[in-house]
């Protein structure tokens, strides 16, 4: 039920924004991650708001792994 450009507005009830308060775009994405990351098989809801709509809706999920892709390089002979 997710979309890309969706915005988490709470976690399991608690505002996000407060605690994002003066943060960068990078400090306030890993402390929402620290509020979403739980033990596997664990459940946490989403209060989410799909712009440009201003209502809400919850989406309750279970944790689980999620694999980290990694690049992978190689140099050529060619120098690329």
């Amino acid at each position: 039920g997710l979309l890309a450009g969706d915005v988490i507005v709470k976690v399991d009830g608690e505002e996000l924004a407060p605690l994002m308060e003066g943060l960068d775009d990078t400090a306030a994405a890993a402390k929402a991650v620290t509020k979403i990351r739980g033990p596997k098989g664990s459940s946490v809801t989403l209060t989410i708001r799909r712009p440009p709509e201003t209502t809400t809706f919850d989406v309750t999920i279970v944790r689980d792994e999620v694999p980290l892709i990694s690049v992978n390089w190689q140099m050529l002979d060619t120098g690329v």
